[in-house]
C-alpha cells in the first residue's frame, strides 16, 4: 500500500521511514494525526514531512495517483499496486521485428483483469488509444524498452501512465528468465500455445499477409492474448514478494483471479505447422534462439 510510504519525504528517507514504522507510524493518516513533534526528528523536518503527507493523502482520497506518483520515487511505485487493483492494463504487442525505425505494430492484446480485448492492423488498431486511456496504470513484461515505444510512434503520443515493468521487478527480485520462464516457475500454464515464441509471431503474421487465411491471424492473435492473461497473477505475486523484502507494514495481496475464456483460439493444425518450423530452424541454426526480447 502506497499509504505506508515515507521513504520519500524530505530528510526522511529509508533509514527515517523504518523510524516511522517501529514508533507504530505505519500509514498517512496515523502520521497526520500524530502529534507535531516526533522524537526521531527535528520539529522543521517533522513539520514539512507531515505538510506534505496530507497532500498525498487528499491526492489519495480523490485517486489522483498522478500526483502521487510525481511525488515518489519510481522505485517506490511497486507500493500502489494493491491501490491501483482494477484501474490496471495489461497489455502485450506484436511487431514485426525490433526496428522501431522500418518494423510495425501487427496486434495489441489487453486484459483488464476480466475482459480481454485485442487490437488488429488494418481493422481497428486506432481503437487502442482511447481505450488505454480510461485507465489509470499498465502492466508489460520489458514494455518499457519494446512495446511503449512502438505504440508511441504508431500513434504519436506519449504513454505516460503508471507503468510496472514485470521484467524490471523480476530483476529487483533476482528472478531469471523471460515472462515464458517465470511463468512456469509459478506454475502458470500456456497449455495449447506452449513452445509458439515471438519469432513464430512474426511468421504467423506474414502467413496471414500472404495467405488471407483466418486460421494465420487467429493462431497470432491467441498467442498475443497468451502474453498478457499472466500479468496480473504476476504482477500480485511480485508485489508479495517485495511486501516481505522490504517489510513493508501492510497486508499481502490474495486478490481472487479467474481467467476469462479466450475471445479467439489457435489453430491446431497452424500450431503444429508452427513447431515443425521452429524445429527445423533450431536444427538449421543448430540453437534454440528466439531472436526477440524475452517474453
Amino acid at each position: 500500500m502506497i499509504e505506508c510510504t515515507f521513504a520519500h519525504l524530505t530528510d526522511v528517507r529509508e533509514k527515517g521511514e523504518t523510524r516511522l514504522w517501529n514508533t507504530h507510524i505505519k500509514s498517512w493518516k496515523e502520521m497526520i494525526s500524530h502529534s507535531t513533534t516526533h522524537p526521531h526528528f527535528t520539529k522543521k523536518v517533522w513539520s514539512r514531512a507531515r505538510s506534505e503527507v496530507i497532500k498525498l493523502q487528499e491526492a489519495l482520497e480523490r485517486q489522483d495517483f498522478d500526483y502521487i506518483a510525481n511525488q515518489i520515487y519510481d522505485g517506490y511505485h511497486w507500493r500502489m499496486i494493491p491501490n491501483l487493483w482494477g484501474k490496471i492494463l495489461y497489455l502485450d504487442v506484436e511487431m514485426t521485428g525490433l526496428d522501431l525505425e522500418t518494423d510495425v505494430i501487427t496486434t495489441i492484446a489487453c486484459y483488464t483483469g476480466n475482459e480481454i480485448r485485442y487490437f488488429i492492423r488494418g481493422v481497428d488498431l486506432p481503437d487502442f488509444v482511447p481505450f488505454l486511456n480510461e485507465f489509470d496504470a499498465i502492466c508489460t513484461f520489458d514494455g518499457e524498452k519494446g512495446d511503449l515505444p512502438f505504440l508511441n510512434k504508431a500513434f504519436g503520443i506519449h504513454i505516460d501512465h503508471i507503468h510496472f515493468d514485470l521484467f524490471q521487478l523480476s530483476r529487483r527480485l533476482h528472478l531469471h528468465g523471460g515472462l515464458k520462464d517465470l511463468e512456469v516457475r509459478f506454475n502458470l500454464s500456456r497449455e495449447d500455445l506452449t513452445g509458439i515464441t515471438g519469432k513464430l509471431a512474426i511468421v504467423l503474421w506474414n502467413r496471414y499477409l500472404e495467405t488471407h487465411e483466418q486460421k494465420y491471424l487467429d493462431t497470432l492473435v491467441a498467442y498475443n492474448i497468451e502474453d498478457v492473461l499472466h500479468l496480473d497473477s504476476l504482477l500480485q505475486i511480485f508485489y508479495n514478494l517485495l511486501k516481505r523484502e522490504y517489510r513493508l507494514p501492510a497486508r499481502l495481496m490474495d486478490e481472487t483471479i479467474t481467467l476469462p475464456t479466450p475471445p479467439v483460439l489457435p489453430d491446431a493444425g497452424v500450431l503444429k505447422e508452427m513447431l515443425d518450423l521452429l524445429a527445423q530452424m533450431d536444427k538449421e541454426d543448430g540453437i534454440v534462439e528466439d531472436g526477440m526480447p524475452e517474453e
